[in-house]
């Protein structure tokens, strides 16, 4: 099974760049490293970065819902 890689659309990436890239991937393929694994890899560590774990969430949830319309402290602590 082929696997196809696109350096990107074209007026965002020019020619030059586009050569340089190819090159690189080959580099990549006779280090023996994966360039779609880990274009893929890049994109999951970029997503678990973005601080939206469940305690993030629920830390904003609570700021929103609790902490801006003024409730009790002891309600705020019990949603924390």
């Amino acid at each position: 099974m082929r696997k196809r890689l696109s350096p990107g659309s074209w007026p965002e990436v020019s020619l030059t760049d586009a050569r340089e890239r190819r090159d690189d991937v080959r580099k990549m393929i006779r280090a023996g490293d994966d360039p779609l694994h880990s274009r893929k890899m890049e994109k999951i560590r970029a997503r678990l970065s973005a601080d939206a774990s469940f305690q993030s969430v629920a830390e904003d949830l609570i700021a929103v819902r609790f902490v801006a319309s003024q409730k009790a402290e002891v309600t705020i602590e019990k949603a924390r």
